[in-house]
């Protein structure tokens, strides 16, 4: 009966992981997060250096689930090869979750936009990388327009048929570029051009 809301990306600078990493703006996922009903949303973290957010989920009361070995957050262990999940795990997780949260303020990607998309599971994204390239723009969103967060998770509680639409908008969108067709075709191109 929990609305679940996920975040795969590590949020901890590798040499002090009592630090956020400023790119991928953990704090942005706290307020968004005590912005919501604690009681109807679970988040969902998995992957390395979770140990900033983690802390923060604890001093906020934040209900969080980590998938993976816990015991390095007590021993403050930087577990970079410990963490990390199988491409099976995420795409369970991803299946799983109700909703995907991309709060980083430089990007190269995000990789999360693609998996996202390619799942068919529903992401919200502040304006970083690509991300205005592949989501339908009612998902984009800043850290000054956060209420948009808020009302998706609320369609998602009420069960409002658009997100559908979003879903299938964002994957049209992804595998129209990393589809096999359109990959094929990319490669065609290429070779006859030579």
């Amino acid at each position: 009966d929990k609305i679940l809301i996920g975040s795969f990306q590590r949020d901890s600078v590798g040499d002090d992981l009592d630090k956020p990493k400023w790119q991928k703006n953990p704090d942005l996922l706290i307020e968004i997060c005590k912005l919501l009903p604690k009681e109807k949303y679970l988040l969902v973290l998995t992957g390395p250096r979770r140990h900033y957010l983690i802390k923060r989920c604890i001093t906020e009361h934040i209900p969080y689930l980590f998938v993976g070995n816990k015991e390095v957050f007590e021993k403050k262990e930087d577990d970079i090869m410990i963490n990390n999940q199988s491409d099976e795990t995420i795409n369970l997780l991803y299946n799983l979750i109700d909703l995907n949260l991309v709060t980083s303020k430089s990007e190269g990607g995000p990789k999360a936009v693609l998996e996202a998309s390619l799942t068919k599971t529903l992401i919200c994204s502040t304006d970083v990388g690509f991300a205005k390239e592949f989501l339908h723009p009612d998902l984009m969103y800043s850290p000054d327009t956060i209420h948009i967060v808020k009302k998706v998770f609320e369609q998602i509680g009420e069960g409002i048929e658009k997100l559908e639409s979003y879903k299938e908008y964002n994957y049209s969108r992804v595998q129209g570029v990393l589809g096999e067709d359109a990959y094929t075709s990319r490669i065609e191109k290429a070779i006859t051009s030579l």
